[in-house]
This record gives C-alpha cells, structure tokens and sequence, in this order.
C-alpha cells in the first residue's frame, strides 16, 4: 500500500485471523452502510469520514469494502452501491488481490510502525507517518483514480502527529477520502473531529458475529464459536476479535476473573488481583496480557461512551489517559508486567471513589 514495505508488518495481528484487508465479507452493520451510500449519493460526499464504535465490529472491514470500490472507479463520480462494493470484494477482483497483498500505489494504511530497529512496534501512530501522507498525496493518482488515507486506529495518534493530520484534513487535494477508526472519539482533538462526518458502529448481534467469525477465522470450529457466543457473549461484546479469542483458546476464565475483579468495584480481593496479576503476567503469556488489554479499553471505552454526570465523566477520562500513558511505558521499556496490571487496577480504583 503506497510503497509501505512493511505493508503485512501488522502491531495488533492476531495468528489465525484474516486482518479487514485480507478479507471482503462485510456483516451487521447494514445501517452504517446504508448512511454512508445515501451520503455518497448525493454527489458532495464529505472528504474525511470517522468511523467510531467498539473495536472488533467492523470499522476496519468496512473502509477497506469502500477503499476497493473508489479504488476501481475513475474521475470525480461519488455514488455506490451495495452491489458496486460487493463486486469490488471479490476476492478474484485485481484490485481486492492487490489490496490484500498491500501493493496499491493509491491506498495508505497508517498504523503504528515498526522500531526502526525492526525488533517490535512502536506505541504510537508518529508525526513522521502522517507525514508520509504529503509524498502520498503530492503524487499523481494512477489512472486519475481516488487516494485513500486509513488511519487505523485514530487514537494512536501523538499529539505531534494529530496536528499534522490536521492539517491535511483542512486543505484536501481532489478525489481523496481519509477514513479514521476510533473506539474512543472523545479522545480525538475536537478539530479533527469537526472536520470529519461522524459514522457510527454498534456491537455485532450473536448471528453476524458468528458468520463473521467464520469467515475471518477458516480454522475454527462451528461448534467452538457457537460455544463462546452463547456462554460469553456478554463479554464478548459483539467483537470479532474477543470471539475468536473464546472460540481458539482457553481465555474465558481469564476474562471471567477479570470482570469479576472490576464488579468488585474498590472492594476487589488483593489476594484474587495478585493471582490474576501473575497469570496475565507469566513468562509466555503475551496472548493473555494482550487479552487482558483489549478487554481492559473495551471496558474503559464504555465507561467514557456511557456519558453520565460531568464528574463521573471526566474522572473515566482521566483514568483513560492514565491507563494509556502506563501501557505505553510498559511497551516502550519492558517495564514488569505483574506490577504494571496492580498499577492499572489502582488507577481504576481511583474512578470508584
């Protein structure tokens, strides 16, 4: 995708999950879709779209479904149809091939990039690759096709590089469209939010759920992902990325203590939190750290969307922007895992006073 040479170098890739790039079913989320083409049709479609919801619903999936489609038209024509985005995800399709393998000159994926050590990931979204968007859109699209700029996920975004996308949003060259993913919009600048047409996502319903896990996951069980959907569909929360977790491995009583810890509110169990702690913590248990992290921001992310009274709100803000800065360190200096989770727990007490 636009020269990127670590184009399948992905920081939050999953084995055994088909990345949104990888795949072109698109399912549950009918209404998004269906504002997005009614926008499209009227012949001034907005050039920057945010796509905000729960992670692991689709945000993703449906970008790459629109990028395909603008991706194989010409000149300035906006209007789509669900049967022009469905011809445009089919995987014989050249331009569906070349997006999965990221080798289309006119798409740019930006996502947190690799140590220029080439040993692991950053942990942010840096200035220099929203910079990269100025070669990207300084260069004549083939074809005199549309660009598209994904910035996947919005809020790994520093500061330096929020502004920087700024101001590119502000003076847009033609026929381009920036798409940003975001499970956390309140955390976006409130300029870059201005400046992009809202399009929100709803947790994925148990049928579209499975259907979409099936699709995204070919080496699992039927019976595996029925299994997890039924007995932990509530934690699960409608995401793709949570069932496949329940439905490849032994992750239910993780997250089963961990909810358990959280309903405890300030009265949690030491005791059950130091357990837990060593667990997530083991030497070999990336994967389950990792759980306990994407369930952690699904968690904080509710907090923050459910709304409530002012005080409430801006005490989960806080708590958001503690959490991210503590595991942000622990990426960025390997800081002890077991005392960086007794720490996260602590700032969550700090919201239940």
């Amino acid at each position: 995708m636009a020269g990127d040479s670590n184009q399948l170098m992905i920081a939050d890739r999953i084995d055994g999950l088909l990345q949104p790039f990888e795949h072109g079913l698109f399912v549950g989320q009918a209404e998004s879709e269906a504002r997005f083409l009614a926008a499209a049709g009227s012949q001034r479609l907005h050039h920057a779209w945010l796509f905000c919801g729960p992670s692991g619903v689709g945000k993703a999936t449906f970008a790459f479904r629109l990028a395909r489609h603008f991706l194989s038209v010409h000149g300035q024509a906006s209007a789509v149809t669900t049967d022009d985005l469905d011809r445009a995800a089919d995987p014989n399709n050249p331009v569906f091939r070349k997006v999965a393998r990221g080798g289309h000159p006119n798409i740019l994926h930006l996502r947190v990039p690799m140590q220029e050590s080439g040993k692991g990931f950053r942990t942010v979204i840096t200035v220099e690759e929203v910079r990269r968007t100025v070669g990207f859109f300084g260069s004549t699209a083939g074809d005199l096709g549309w660009r598209i700029a994904l910035i996947d996920s919005a809020n790994d975004m520093n500061l330096n590089a929020a502004n920087a996308l700024l101001k590119i949003l502000e003076e847009p060259p033609p026929r381009t469209l920036f798409f940003l993913l975001s499970d956390q919009e309140s955390r976006l600048l409130p300029t870059i939010r201005s400046r992009c047409q809202r399009l929100a996502f709803r947790a994925l319903d148990d049928a579209p759920l499975a259907r979409a896990l099936r699709n995204a996951a070919p080496g699992l069980a039927d019976g595996d992902i029925a299994t997890a959907i039924r007995d932990h569909g509530a934690i699960i929360g409608g995401s793709v990325r949570r069932a496949y977790r329940f439905s490849a491995g032994d992750t239910a009583d993780i997250l089963m203590t961990f909810q358990r810890l959280l309903d405890a509110g300030p009265a949690y169990s030491m005791a059950e939190l130091h357990r837990f702690a060593d667990q997530i913590s083991a030497r070999g248990a990336d994967d389950l750290f990792a759980l306990f992290v994407d369930y952690l921001e699904s968690h904080l992310g509710a907090k923050v969307r459910q709304g409530g009274e002012a005080r409430s709100l801006v005490r989960w803000a806080e708590v958001w922007d503690k959490v991210h800065a503590r595991l942000a360190l622990e990426k960025s200096i390997n800081l002890d895992r077991k005392q960086t989770v007794l720490a996260l727990f602590q700032d969550l007490r700090s919201a239940n006073p």
